[in-house]
């Protein structure tokens, strides 16, 4: 066989699709994109279900087996959920029919012969501030991750120019996910929501829809940054007040007396 046909072969065989085909997993499209992309930044809003955790589980196994050497490293706001991402690392090494450069694994751990690794870290600025060099960041839930931790680990990748990801359904329209989701440049996007999830039932998220409140289910099944019900103004609102000369904000005016009717009253306590 000549160095070109072992090349092709090799290229063949490293395929994201050949890869995720060899160990039986059916991806969705997007599930599919996000395999093969190669986008340093990478920003994923999605339902719950939807298969998140199990692609990104994949595309760390991938990157370990491919890169001969590289660190990847999963992060959560607990310790706990960095733990659960990793099983899925742990659930891609009993499917893979060929597990001869598998050196070492516990429950947070994964030891390549290829000198690669991949690591579940507590969520603590304090406690990953020693790592450096990172090739793959993954950062889950990081809706509700502290901006204060994603400080703290982002500049991991600036020397080694690693990729990152960060994937989450919303928590609002505030603090680190939402800001680069809403006007963060150079990043990839992909909102997927659980109606496009061909596992998930619809009758299931009909009962889901009549269950819970509607900004409820629209954050957690339609990936949508929604404001809760103590939210006076809205996000839309208030950015445009901020970019232009208005007198008010929504239904409220700027001037406090004009709000006087409008706030509830509260009755004084005699004693």
């Amino acid at each position: 066989m000549s160095e070109r046909e072992i090349a092709q072969m090799f290229l063949t065989l490293a395929s994201p699709s050949h890869f995720v085909q060899q160990l039986g997993f059916e991806p969705d499209s997007w599930q599919m994109d996000l395999m093969g992309s190669e986008t340093p930044r990478i920003i994923i809003a999605c339902g719950r279900q939807v298969g998140k955790s199990t692609v990104t589980g994949l595309k760390a196994y991938r990157k370990a087996k491919m890169s001969p050497g590289s660190l990847t490293l999963l992060i959560s706001n607990s310790y706990r959920q960095s733990l659960l991402l990793f099983s899925k690392i742990e659930d891609a090494v009993r499917a893979d029919p060929d597990k001869t450069l598998i050196e070492k694994m516990n429950l947070q751990e994964l030891r390549l012969t290829n000198g690669s690794r991949i690591i579940a870290a507590p969520g603590k600025g304090e406690t990953v501030r020693g790592f450096s060099g990172v090739d793959l960041l993954v950062i889950d839930e990081a809706a509700y991750v502290p901006d204060a931790l994603y400080s703290a680990v982002s500049p991991m990748v600036a020397a080694s120019g690693g990729q990152v990801i960060l994937l989450s359904s919303p928590a609002g329209k505030t603090g680190f996910f939402w800001n680069i989701w809403d006007k963060g440049k150079d990043w990839e996007r992909y909102k997927v929501r659980a109606d496009e999830c061909p596992r998930i039932p619809q009758t299931f998220l009909d009962d889901e829809k009549a269950t819970i409140p509607d900004h409820v289910y629209r954050r957690e099944y339609e990936a949508e940054f929604t404001e809760g019900l103590n939210s006076l103004v809205s996000y839309e609102d208030l950015k445009a007040s901020m970019e232009n000369d208005v007198k008010s904000i929504g239904d409220w005016s700027l001037d406090p007396a004009d709000n006087r009717d409008r706030l509830p009253k509260v009755e004084a306590l005699s004693g």
